[in-house]
């Protein structure tokens, strides 16, 4: 599979805005982990190629972060490549589906549908935790590095101790 998180980031961006609830740059941060994941716990494989960094806010993939910093915490606008954004070049949204394989398509949509209802403020509180992939990474002052291992074992032992009860 492995995508890169440029391009989950995009499909994030503009589905949001399709279902009429946009995100912001801390917010996309946080659904990316989230469909990290979940893709482990569906695929069992990652959905994006790109390393995850214990930054204080939580997860965040550095090239996402940057790309999309300009807009400080305002809404993200959709778009099709980096370069709308950066010279706010507002046209018709393509396909942005696309290049994602179907299965992966319903995937992404399934989960946003859920991911979206939640605010910010809901998803940094289950980010941010001492027991979170993150929370077992992060060093004040520091990015460091969110192994893959840990974020698969986090979201299976997870549901595991759903299942359980």
């Amino acid at each position: 599979m492995r995508y890169k998180a440029t391009d989950v980031a995009r499909f994030v961006v503009n589905f949001a805005h399709e279902e009429g609830k946009p995100v912001t740059n801390l917010k996309l941060k946080y659904i990316l982990y989230y469909l990290q994941g979940f893709s482990y716990l569906v695929f069992d494989e990652e959905l994006f190629e790109d390393d995850l960094k214990a930054w204080a806010y939580g997860p965040t993939v550095k090239e996402v972060y940057t790309n999309f910093s300009m807009f400080g915490s305002d809404i993200i606008p959709a778009y099709n490549d980096i370069l709308d954004l950066i010279f706010m070049k507002p046209k018709e949204i393509e396909d942005y589906r696309s290049m994602f394989k179907r299965n992966i398509v319903y995937f992404l949509e399934a989960n946003l549908k859920n991911l979206l209802e939640y605010s910010t403020e809901e998803l940094l509180k289950s980010v941010l935790k001492d027991s979170t992939p993150w929370g077992k990474n992060y060093i004040e002052g520091k990015k460091k590095l969110i192994p893959k291992e840990d974020i698969k074992e986090y979201f299976v032992r997870i549901v595991n101790e759903e299942n359980e009860q």
